[in-house]
């Protein structure tokens, strides 16, 4: 791969383009995490954004990561007989009646 450079005063500068990004709507939480990315992740804002990979990154489903946490730490199961045995009670009261 051979890259050109621009002399600019005494130093030379890569002329380095982005590729072109299909713009798509974001939306107001793709907006929020972008704004998010470029505040608190810089870095990593930084990198989606040379890599070309920022419009995907704002525009990933939340609930993906959501199901990914559910799989990782399910919900502990819970003894339904307590509330069973409330109900019934409750049933025989509205019962008697």
């Amino acid at each position: 791969m051979e890259i050109s450079y621009s002399q600019c005063g005494d130093y030379l500068i890569p002329d380095l383009i982005l590729p072109e990004a299909e713009q798509k709507p974001i939306g107001k939480y793709g907006r929020m995490r972008k704004h998010y990315l470029k505040d608190h992740r810089p870095v990593l804002y930084s990198n989606l954004l040379l890599s070309g990979k920022l419009q995907q990154g704002v525009q990933a489903n939340p609930l993906n990561g959501l199901a990914a946490l559910l799989q990782a730490a399910p919900a502990p199961a819970q003894d339904n007989t307590a509330v069973e045995d409330d109900l019934d009670t409750a049933m025989d009261f509205i019962n008697s009646l």
